[in-house]
């Protein structure tokens, strides 16, 4: 019948469902709210005794046959079986799967919870074109295989609204996906407790999201990055001690810092390449390109100045300072003792 990517199948009205759904992907909250969808129109908000939920590695097919074949007593017609982390047991039981999709129970609802489903299998086609397979997982380009950024940053707008009844900016739903990415389960929990901080007539805003979502931590470790970038060494090594003090850890701080530092060494890579091909770019778009955001006002002017400050040579060294920090602290300075002393050298480097 269909195969759809999760959030178009969210955006159409609850609907007749086949009686083999295929959900499929990474994002087990994605496979919920596209459950949940299905299950809206036949059995409404009283699922007592309709649905059997089964853990594909615990059970074999003649169980969730035998639960298929049974009509509840009490509950609505539809009797649902959910299979749950079902790759095994699709594998195992694929023939009986093909046999059942040629001839289901015209009263029950087979779904299938999968991590893989490739298109190609004999299943995998003949759900298509008869029932429904929905794409749980990251929604990919049109073209290409790279992470369709604009429309999670729209989900979680359409989210914010049609969940909690609450407005969030373009520029705070882009911060809340820079800082939480395709976890959509924590997007749905962040989303809940920002609605909370405001008003219905207000908008949740990127301030609001910096503080509530990332904390004073990662704020903290965000104004570390940008005073090592500065070049103020005796503020860097202030903040760096206050952080560890509180009992943040140098392995789990450096990969903050790499995501925001290492954003100078691509602009510098772009405006080198477009130097080299004997045409020019400014240098803001060059850090605009590199990831860096046109928010708080004047953002890319004072990352401007701060790659101006630290210069051509060592901003394409970042690369290799960073693996070797990220080496040393899997390594020869994995000790807490020791470590503290690799992100203290990084900001000397810089300084």
């Amino acid at each position: 019948m269909a195969d759809f990517h999760a959030f178009d199948f969210l955006d159409e009205p609850a609907a007749a469902t086949p009686p083999f759904v295929v959900l499929y992907g990474d994002k087990p909250f994605l496979q919920q709210l596209a459950l949940e969808h299905i299950l809206q129109p036949l059995i409404g908000d009283d699922s007592d005794g309709s649905i059997h939920a089964i853990e594909g590695d615990a059970t074999d097919w003649r169980d969730v046959n035998d639960e298929l074949a049974t009509v509840s007593l009490f509950g609505p017609n539809v009797r649902v079986v959910v299979v749950r982390a079902a790759d095994k047991f699709v594998t195992k039981y694929r023939d009986n799967l093909e046999d059942y999709a040629n001839k289901p129970f015209p009263e029950s609802l087979l779904v299938l919870e999968v991590k893989s489903w490739p298109g190609n299998t004999r299943l995998a086609k003949q759900i298509k074109k008869t029932h429904l397979q929905l794409d749980c997982r990251a929604p990919k380009k049109p073209r290409g295989n790279s992470l369709d950024d604009k429309r999670v940053i729209d989900w979680i707008q359409q989210r914010a609204s049609n969940q909690h009844q609450r407005q969030i900016t373009k520029q705070a739903a882009d911060l809340l996906f820079e800082m939480v990415e395709t976890d959509f389960g924590r997007i749905e929990q962040e989303l809940a407790k920002l609605s909370l901080f405001v008003e219905p007539e207000e908008k949740i805003g990127p301030d609001l999201v910096r503080d509530m979502v990332g904390g004073w931590r990662t704020k903290s470790t965000w104004e570390l990055a940008d005073t090592i970038a500065s070049g103020d060494i005796q503020g860097a090594l202030e903040q760096l001690d206050a952080l560890l003090r509180a009992g943040e850890a140098p392995a789990a701080l450096l990969p903050q810092l790499s995501w925001s530092l290492r954003r100078f060494a691509v602009a510098t890579r772009i405006f080198a390449q477009f130097e080299a091909s004997g045409s020019r770019i400014k240098l803001s778009d060059a850090l605009a390109q590199a990831g860096f955001r046109p928010w708080p006002a004047g953002a890319i002017t004072a990352a401007e100045k701060q790659l101006r400050r630290i210069k051509r040579p060592r901003a394409l060294q970042l690369y290799q300072w960073l693996l070797d920090a990220d080496l040393a602290l899997k390594g020869s300075h994995s000790d807490p003792a020791r470590a503290r002393y690799v992100l203290e050298d990084l900001c000397f480097k810089l300084a």
